[in-house]
């Protein structure tokens, strides 16, 4: 219908925005290519502007990486400083009679363990149950023994606490004043001065009994000395009281029965006889001064694991030329079997 308008009424029609255009390219004429030395300069700033950016997009990711990785190593930091450090080992089982029982840490179940355990922690727990004991070998060389129904816990090598039960300490008869254990519990604190002693600790009552040397009992912000011999006792009311008790008395034959023997093979028969003479708390004599040179010439084999000391002297005794007697005084007087 636009072919029928008249030629001056399709002349009056606006124009288009594309027929403007189109106009003014023909109007405008071919474009002519600006001088190279411009566009090395309009590349140069624009490529300058493009490396700027992005450099300051690189600074930014870089920055947002430090801090993340910021944040991981304070959180790795953190976590190492709320890990508790790797336990040192601080004593090891020498002897296990019935049950004993370990508990590494307290957030940890009780675990049975037996006989010749590898090692055992700082802050390790363990406990005998009814009818067993347990000895144990600390770092440092003190031998450590559990009656039944006694718990502790390792705190170090040189420092137990003792929760409930009996233990009794032997530290080997160093010789000196300096203090090598201390056994720990709400009633006080034993520290030796080379010795073997025992404390028990059940329902808030406290012994402490000295079988050799002194220990000092720290209560209350005071010091109590027992020596050999002694019993210190400690009521529920806190009130002390100091008896007597022997060496050989039949009280201390628990720790003889799980006294960790020595070894024997190719050892004289006098370190035998000092051994037995020391877990029994009862005096060696010869019946003959020369019988001590002939004892320390007599070499003995084998082993007597498990056996407590007064049966491994007879059962050793039996392969030699000696014997022994008791006497009425608790003390054991060697003798040649011919005598």
């Amino acid at each position: 219908m636009t072919d029928d308008l008249p030629q001056d009424t399709r002349a009056a029609q606006p124009a288009t925005n594309g027929d403007l255009l189109a106009e003014l390219i023909r109007t405008a004429g071919r474009r002519e290519s600006p001088p190279a030395e411009v566009y090395d300069q309009v590349y140069a700033a624009a490529r300058q502007t493009w490396q700027a950016k992005l450099q300051a997009k690189r600074q930014r990711t870089m920055t947002r990486m430090a801090a993340a990785l910021a944040v991981i190593g304070l959180a790795g930091a953190i976590y190492v400083l709320q890990s508790p450090a790797p336990s040192a080992q601080v004593a090891t089982v020498a002897r296990v009679i019935g049950m004993l029982e370990t508990r590494p840490a307290v957030d940890m179940n009780w675990q049975p363990v037996g006989d010749a355990v590898a090692g055992l922690n700082r802050g390790g727990q363990l406990r005998t149950r009814a009818g067993g004991s347990a000895s144990l070998r600390l770092d440092g060389g003190v031998s450590l023994r559990l009656a039944a129904d006694t718990e502790i816990a390792l705190q170090s090598a040189a420092r137990v606490e003792l929760r409930a039960g009996k233990l009794y300490v032997d530290t080997g008869g160093r010789g000196t004043n300096e203090p090598v254990i201390e056994i720990i519990t709400p009633a006080g604190t034993a520290r030796d001065v080379g010795t073997q002693f025992e404390v028990r600790y059940v329902d808030d009552a406290y012994r402490l009994r000295v079988r050799e040397g002194e220990v000092l009992l720290l209560r209350s912000g005071q010091e109590q000395l027992g020596k050999t011999g002694e019993q210190l006792a400690i009521t529920s009311r806190g009130e002390l009281a100091t008896t007597r008790v022997a060496p050989d008395d039949p009280d201390w034959r628990w720790v003889q029965m799980i006294a960790p023997a020595p070894s024997i093979e190719d050892q004289p028969l006098t370190a035998l006889l000092d051994w037995v003479a020391r877990e029994t708390g009862r005096p060696v004599r010869y019946q003959r001064p020369a019988l001590q040179d002939k004892a320390g010439l007599t070499i003995l084999h084998g082993n007597i694991r498990d056996l407590a000391p007064m049966d491994a002297l007879g059962v050793v005794l039996a392969t030699t030329d000696f014997t022994y007697d008791e006497l009425d005084d608790g003390t054991i007087m060697i003798r040649l079997r011919t005598d």
